[in-house]
This record gives structure tokens, sequence and C-alpha cells, in this order.
């Protein structure tokens, strides 16, 4: 291959780069003399990948193809000289379409925070019972960052009655797991990878969080929006660079005082005095016993939804209890 011309000379160069780089002088200036022995093949010069069209010497490489391959393929064509940008389109598909619009040249953000960051920064403060203050355009936010803001279980976490703040069970290697403890008895955990490299097999024993090693508990992702039953160990998986597992853990007997919570005093108090009877066999060690009483509470919950119960708060009533049958085993 000869080449004739790749640019115009001077100075600043011709933007094109060779590597490794040229090892020889070639006198007469850079179009004097010949680059390549003409009578012996190949020039020496490999391209990966190959060149898939010829092109004459003294043809511009532009036309029929250059080699450069775009996936997905660009959808719509363009004369030369023309704007790209254009009521027709550019041919680029964003994985989310732009929530809002910027003009030209403003900043696109103030923070320089990823999502998962800003989740991070949320569930950090949360853990520390600190206040919560958004100190932006709440009414023009982009659906993502107002997804993190408006999260209610995290914001529960914050605002938990308790008040207390988490305190550090480990950080090496920036690797952080803090411990709030709630009112209802549970446990708010946060794993944080505060470096720049995925925190691979990211577990916290339940020893370590003063919690039995034996029992089982139920471990809700805060921001999964997941639930999973964990007993011994609780495994993360792997936490990217930067992001945060927030994770409410709660025994059997939380769960119970989280339906305490939510019944008050409703029918004369009947649904408190079933569940304060099934939290005294779960705490006895009476797993049979509690799940009789369990059973019967859950069947007095049915006949009274859309009476003394509304249907919604049974519906949520009926579904936490199954929770708590699932940790007993009934």
């Amino acid at each position: 291959m000869t080449i004739t011309s790749v640019g115009t000379a001077g100075a600043t160069g011709t933007g094109v780069g060779i590597t490794p780089a040229l090892a020889g002088a070639h006198a007469g200036g850079f179009r004097g003399a010949a680059v390549a022995d003409l009578s012996k093949p190949g020039t020496g010069v490999t391209f990966s990948p190959a060149l898939s069209l010829a092109h004459p010497a003294g043809t511009p490489t532009l036309g029929n193809g250059t080699g450069v391959t775009f996936t997905p393929a660009l959808a719509s064509a363009h004369a030369s000289g023309a704007t790209v940008v254009g009521p027709t389109g550019t041919g680029i598909t964003l994985a989310a379409p732009l929530q809002q619009a910027h003009a030209a040249g403003s900043a696109v953000g103030i923070s320089g925070m990823t999502v998962p960051e800003g989740k991070s920064e949320l569930s950090l403060w949360a853990v520390e019972a600190a206040p919560l203050i958004a100190g932006t355009d709440v009414v023009n936010m982009a659906s993502q960052n107002l997804a993190v803001y408006t999260n209610k279980d995290v914001i529960a976490i914050d605002q938990d009655p308790l008040g207390k703040q988490a305190s550090v069970v480990s950080n090496a290697n920036g690797q952080w797991v803090l411990d709030k403890p709630l009112a209802d008895g549970g446990n708010a955990i946060a794993l944080f990878n505060a470096g720049d490299t995925p925190w691979t097999d990211a577990t916290v024993s339940m020893t370590s969080l003063g919690l039995s090693s034996s029992a089982p508990y139920l471990a809700r992702d805060l921001w999964a929006h997941s639930d999973a039953t964990v007993q011994g160990t609780i495994n993360a998986g792997t936490i990217a660079p930067h992001s945060t597992v927030l994770l409410r853990v709660s025994s059997a007997s939380d769960l119970v005082r989280d339906q305490l919570t939510l019944v008050g005093a409703a029918d004369g108090s009947s649904f408190a005095s079933q569940l304060n009877a099934v939290l005294d066999a779960v705490q006895s060690g009476k797993t049979g016993t509690a799940c009789n009483k369990l059973a019967a509470y859950v069947n007095h919950v049915h006949a009274q939804s859309g009476k003394s119960l509304p249907a919604s708060v049974a519906s949520q009533l009926t579904a936490d209890a199954a929770e708590v049958a699932g940790l007993l085993g009934c």
C-alpha cells in the first residue's frame, strides 16, 4: 500500500497516530519520498480490524465506506456539510428518554453524583438520623432523582422514633457496615462501598450485629424493594463503587410489633390483644402456639376487612402476617 496523502502537512500534525512509531526518516519532506519499497509486497502497516474497502491512489477515503462500524447502525443519513442536529433527529437513541431540557452551555447538574451515589448519600443520612433537607429544585427534578428523595422506606429509617444514630460495625478497605437500632427492635444495616472498585462477597454476620446466629430474620432491601430470609450471615453480593445496600432486618417479634402499631385500638383493641398473645408466644419460644394464635388473628382481620378495618389496611396486615408465619415456619 502506498500512502500518497493523509492530510495537510504542517506543524500541528495530521491527527494520524501510528503504533508502533515509525522508526526511519524519509528524505524530501512529507510529500517528496516514498515510504515503502514498491518492489516488495506489503507496507509493514497492520490495521486492526482490517480495512474492508480498497481505494485507488489519489481517491478520497470517505465515500463508499470508512471501515468504521456503528452499533447500532446510524438510522439517518446526512449530506456532506449538513448539520447533524435537526428536526429529523440524529439517529442516536438514549437508553432512557431525557426528562428535562437544558439550555445550550448550561450545567445539567450541580452535585456531580450518579444516581447510585445519591442513594448512598441518602442512606447514610438516614442511618445517622440526620435532618433531610433538599437544596435543589424539587419541582423540576428528574424522575430518577425524585425517586431517591421520596423513598418512603428510607425516610422511615431516618425518622424512626427511637432516634438512634448508627454505629460502625466495620470499615476495612473503605467497605463500611453501619448498624442503626430501630424502635420496633429491628435494625437498619447499611453496607457502603466507599472504594473505587467493586466490593465482592459483601457479607456481615448476625453476631457482629448483636443478633442471634441461629434465628431467621427478614432482610428487606430498601432500594431494591425485595425481601429475603437470612440466618447466620447477610450476603449482599457485589456492591458497585460508591454504592450502598440498605437493609431493614427484622425478627418475627419485630414484625409483630410493627403490626401492633398499624392496628392500634381498632375493633376495641381486639386485634392488639391477639397480636400481644402472638408476641408472648414467640418470645417464650412456643412456636406452635404462636402459629395457632397468628392464624386466628388473620381470620379476624379477614372478617373485619371493610368493616372495622379499611380493606387496604387489612390487606397490608395479612401480607405482613404471612411474613411472620414464614419466619416462624408455620
